[in-house]
């Protein structure tokens, strides 16, 4: 049965079984986990950075934490949809709703996925 974790900040894991890959921006897991590291390219870090100048500045609002740093929550989840929808996992347990719910509409891996996917958060 392989299953993977999906989250944007890992927590220190410790105990990870074999079959279990893990989805994340940060390599703080078990050296001996099957880790897959998304990589922000510069053009989306670049970008939150102008989007939350956009709001602190111009529009004058604090960002709030569902909005900074927005476009790597996107092209985390589409980087992540694009591998669910190549790599058949039997369980997917997700950080949040709300990267569950992005992830899930995309590739067709609503249908793919229905009744095997869990929310830690």
């Amino acid at each position: 049965m392989t299953k993977a974790i999906i989250t944007m900040q890992a927590p220190k894991l410790t105990a990870i079984p074999a079959d279990t890959t893990i989805y994340t921006l940060s390599g703080l897991v078990p050296a001996d986990s099957k880790i897959v590291t998304i990589k922000i390219p510069g053009y989306v870090k670049f970008g939150d950075h102008i989007l939350n100048f956009f709001v602190r500045k111009i529009i004058k609002n604090n960002p709030t934490p569902e909005y900074f740093n927005m476009l790597h929550f996107v092209y985390f989840s589409h980087m992540v949809a694009y591998e669910l929808s190549v790599h058949p996992y039997d369980e997917i347990s997700f950080a949040t709703t709300d990267l569950q719910q992005k992830i899930l509409m995309q590739f067709g891996n609503e249908t793919r996925y229905a009744g095997k996917t869990t929310v830690q958060a």
